[in-house]
C-alpha cells in the first residue's frame, strides 16, 4: 500500500514538472530529470547535484617583434624612429624633401676679462692656448645655461691681448685705468662663438632675435664682477653679433650618399631639397613619366614605367616591349621561313641532282660493259640512211643525203635495176667514248 503511495506521488510530480519545463527556462544545470527521481525514489538513496567545471581561461603570451631600424633609425618597442629624411617601417625609404626638426644658430660674442695675457694665446694648436678655451668653456657653459634653455655649446675662436690695466684704490671707488703698451697685460680678448639649438617652424627668427637680448644682458651683468657667482670678471661691455642662419650647415650634404641636399627657406621654415625636387637647382630630370627617386650611396635615380625600356639614364630612348616583341617575333618567323625553304631547296636539289648522277652513272657503265647493236628497221630507205649516216664518222650529222631516185647509180653493182641489193648487211659501230659532265 505505501508503495502504491509513492508511486502515486512520483505522477504527481512529474505532471507538475513538465508543466513548469513549459513556462519556465530552467539552466541545464538547475534541470533535474523525472527517471533519477524515481530511481532515488526506488532505492531510497540520494544523490547530490553533479556540477559543472568553471571555464580555464588561457593567456596567451606574446612577445614584441623587435625590429631592426635601418639608416640610424632607433627601435621604440613599437616602431621605428626615423631621422626626418628617411621614412618607412623600417626607416628603408629615402624622403625628397624633409624639413629637420631644428637647426644650430650661432651668436658671436667678444669679451674682454681680466686674465695674464701669454704669446702662446697666438696660436690654437698651443697647449695654452687649449688650456685656457677649455677652462673658459667649462666657466662659461654652466653660466650660459642659466640663461638660455636652448644653449648647445661654447666654442673660442681666438684668443688676443687686451688692454694693459692698473688698479687705482680709492675710498669707495676701484678705476681702472689703461697704462702705456710697456704695462704689464692684465686682461684677453676671449672672441667665442655661443651656439644656440632654434626649432625649425614659423616664428624661429623671434626667438632667435629674443635670445639674442637674455645673451646681451646676461654678459652685461659680467662686467666688474667679482662675486663667486660670475665665472670671470669683464672689463667692458661685450661686442655681441647675431649671425645670420648658416642653411648650408643645416641641410649638410653627405657626399658617402651622393646627396647633394639643398636648404630652401619657405614660411620661415627651413626645407631640405634632395635632386629630386623641381625646386632644386641642379634637379634630375627624369623623361617620360619618370620619377625621381633617391637610392643610399647612390643618389638620385629615375624610375621609368615598367612597360617600357629605356636605353638612357633619365628615362630617354625608348623601347617599347609591346613593339619590341612583335618586331621580335616577325623577324624571327621571316628567319625561320627562310631557312626553311633553303633547307627544302638544298634537300630537292641534292635529291634531283644524286637520281640524274646516277642514271648517268648507270647509262655509262652499261655502255663500258657491252657492245650496243642497233636494229634496223623494214624501211629500205631508213636503213640506208641509218648505215650510211652512222658509218660514215667523219660525215657531219646535220647532212642530207639525197633520195635513192637522185642517187649515182652503183657502178659495182650485179644488177643496175636495184643498187640497193647489199645494204640487208649488219652494221657495227665502234663504242663512243663518253665524257660525262661531272668530269669536268
Amino acid at each position: 500500500m505505501a508503495r502504491c503511495l509513492h508511486l502515486l506521488i512520483v505522477s504527481f510530480a512529474l505532471l507538475c514538472f513538465c508543466s513548469a519545463n513549459e513556462y519556465f527556462a530552467i539552466s541545464d544545470h538547475q534541470q533535474w530529470h523525472p527517471f533519477s527521481l524515481l530511481e532515488e525514489l526506488g532505492s531510497g538513496e540520494t544523490t547530490e547535484a553533479p556540477t559543472t567545471p568553471k571555464p580555464v581561461t588561457t593567456v596567451t603570451v606574446t612577445t614584441a617583434t623587435v625590429l631592426v631600424c635601418q639608416n640610424g633609425g632607433t627601435f621604440n618597442g613599437l616602431k621605428c624612429i626615423c631621422s626626418p629624411e628617411y621614412s618607412g617601417e623600417l626607416c628603408q625609404n629615402l624622403e625628397t624633401i624633409f624639413e629637420p626638426d631644428t637647426f644650430n644658430r650661432s651668436v658671436e660674442v667678444v669679451a674682454e676679462i681680466k686674465a695674464n695675457y701669454e704669446e702662446d694665446f697666438a696660436d690654437q694648436e698651443t697647449d695654452r692656448f687649449k688650456e685656457f678655451a677649455k677652462n673658459f668653456t667649462e666657466k662659461m657653459h654652466p653660466y650660459y645655461k642659466q640663461k638660455l634653455d636652448n644653449l648647445k655649446e661654447v666654442v673660442v675662436n681666438a684668443l688676443r691681448r687686451g688692454s694693459s690695466l692698473v688698479r687705482m684704490q680709492f675710498t669707495n671707488t676701484r678705476k681702472e685705468v689703461p697704462l702705456s703698451d710697456k704695462a704689464t697685460a692684465e686682461s684677453v680678448i676671449v672672441d667665442h662663438e655661443v651656439v644656440l639649438i632654434i626649432p625649425n617652424e614659423v616664428g624661429a627668427e623671434d626667438l632667435f632675435q629674443n635670445s639674442v637680448v637674455t645673451l646681451k644682458n646676461a654678459t652685461t651683468q659680467l662686467v666688474n664682477c667679482t662675486v663667486s657667482e660670475c665665472p670671470f670678471e669683464v672689463v667692458a661691455a661685450p661686442n655681441i653679433t647675431g649671425g645670420e642662419i648658416n642653411k648650408e650647415s643645416v641641410c649638410k650634404s653627405d657626399p658617402e650618399q651622393n646627396f647633394l641636399l639643398e636648404a630652401h627657406e619657405e614660411d620661415g621654415k627651413i626645407l631640405c631639397l634632395t635632386q629630386c625636387d623641381d625646386r632644386h637647382t641642379e634637379r634630375k630630370t627624369c623623361n617620360n613619366d619618370g620619377k625621381c627617386n633617391m637610392v643610399k650611396n647612390v643618389g638620385p635615380v629615375c624610375m621609368c614605367p615598367g612597360s617600357t625600356w629605356y636605353l638612357g639614364d633619365d628615362c630617354n630612348n625608348p623601347i617599347h616591349k609591346q613593339a619590341f616583341y612583335i618586331g621580335l617575333s616577325v623577324t624571327l618567323v621571316c628567319l625561320l621561313v627562310t631557312v626553311g625553304a633553303l633547307t627544302a631547296y638544298m634537300l630537292v636539289y641534292k635529291r634531283t641532282r644524286n637520281q640524274k648522277k646516277d642514271v648517268k652513272e648507270k647509262l655509262v657503265k652499261q655502255w663500258l660493259n657491252e657492245d650496243i647493236q642497233w636494229s634496223r628497221t623494214n624501211s629500205a630507205m631508213d636503213r640506208h640512211d641509218t648505215g650510211v649516216q652512222r658509218n660514215d664518222p667523219n660525215r657531219p650529222s646535220q647532212m642530207r643525203f639525197p633520195s635513192p631516185s637522185h642517187a649515182a647509180p652503183h657502178l659495182d653493182s650485179a644488177s643496175s635495176a636495184s643498187p640497193y641489193n647489199n645494204l640487208d648487211r649488219q652494221i657495227r659501230i665502234n663504242r663512243p667514248q663518253i665524257r660525262t659532265s661531272w668530269d669536268d
